[in-house]
């Protein structure tokens, strides 16, 4: 046997397992394409690492995410060993790791290895975004005390991060709006204050209430949607930032001119990170207009794209999370300097590109 007829041999066994096994639930199927003496090299924690624990993994995973299934990006085959980039899709109906049913639609990557010798999958090496799964499960704190215990953690309440709007313009609006219809709390606040802000409070909802910029910078995440030359001003003051997220939905640039703002070569988003000194900074939300941002992301049969960019990991889980819960699709650009750069407005390509994923 060639060795590229090996390797297909082998991504045919692989790829028998995601669409059959893990994704149409077929354990007859699973006895037959592991081996007896199945070796997982990166057993999840709490789990044997042989073919019995392969085993409970995966009817632990139908058994909360019913729907569960996989859509496989590539395949590479190294003569026997199969290496595979997926994203696992489903809908949390059960108990996973904690985390009671929440009836959301879930996501997440993984990318592994697995050998397959005599037509039967003998190894596995893996690593799977489980960060990005509890994010949006809203149970990371205790998914992580679990995970480093390596024991079952006990379920407990979830718990909702703040969210605090500075700026009440096309933008800072269309953010509110999207949050509501979200069912998502927030505090929108402006530089005249909340008595000018009851018009549209009322036609936010409930869930949206007005406040002072105080009360909007004290949330765990704080969006900043104001014109470029009055950023300095609406920040004034707010010193005191403590490592919580703030949300750049800024562009160098305002109406009625549209002159680009000169930043003397740096990326915007850095030279806004000036302005809110500890906060870890994420860059979001800038390269939709506010009527298409203020839209359904749900719509021709997929989901709007939103771009996001930040340095610090966990804040980025973070607002993944969010924009996952709106209903957008969120597209990881990297750090501000690169992820900046590309969404924003002037001099970006990724503005104004009102992406859908379809399928």
């Amino acid at each position: 046997m060639t060795s590229k007829t090996l390797g297909d041999a082998a991504k045919a066994v692989v790829r028998r397992n995601t669409e059959e096994v893990q994704g149409g639930g077929n354990f007859e199927l699973f006895d037959e394409l592991f081996a007896d003496d199945f070796l997982d090299h990166t057993p999840q924690p709490g789990r044997t690492p042989d073919k019995s624990g392969a085993r409970q993994l995966y009817k632990t995973l139908r058994s909360a995410f019913p729907d569960f299934h996989a859509e496989i990006h590539w395949q590479l085959a190294d003569g026997d060993r199969v290496t595979t980039y997926k994203t696992y899709h489903g809908t949390h109906r059960g108990e996973f790791l904690g985390a009671a049913p929440t009836g959301r639609k879930i996501h997440f990557e993984t990318v592994d290895v697995m050998r397959v010798r005599d037509g039967k999958i003998a190894e596995h090496w893996g690593v799977a975004n489980l960060f990005s799964l509890m994010q949006q499960l809203g149970a990371w704190p205790q998914a992580k005390s679990a995970f480093e215990q390596g024991t079952q953690p006990q379920p407990r309440k979830e718990h909702h991060m703040t969210i605090g709007i500075i700026g009440s313009g096309a933008i800072g609006t269309a953010l509110a709006r999207t949050l509501a219809r979200g069912g998502i709390e927030a505090t929108i606040s402006n530089s005249r204050g909340p008595d000018s802000l009851k018009q549209l409070i009322r036609e936010f909802g409930p869930l949206i209430q007005a406040g002072t910029r105080e009360q909007a910078a004290r949330a765990d995440i704080v969006f900043v949607a104001v014109n470029w030359t009055k950023l300095p001003a609406a920040l004034d003051g707010l010193t005191d930032w403590g490592g919580r997220i703030v949300i750049d939905a800024n562009n160098p640039i305002e109406a009625p001119l549209f002159k680009p703002v000169d930043l003397k070569g740096r990326v915007s988003s850095e030279v806004f990170a000036d302005l809110v000194p500890g906060a870890r900074v994420v860059k979001a939300f800038n390269h939709l207009r506010a009527e298409v941002l203020a839209r359904d992301p749900r719509t021709d049969g997929g989901q709007r794209v939103l771009f996001y960019s930040g340095d610090d990991k966990a804040a980025k889980a973070e607002v993944a999370a969010l924009i996952d819960r709106i209903g957008f699709l969120g597209i990881d650009l990297g750090l501000l300097a690169v992820g900046g750069k590309l969404a924003q407005f002037p001099g970006g390509p990724l503005p104004n590109q009102n992406l859908v994923k379809v399928g």
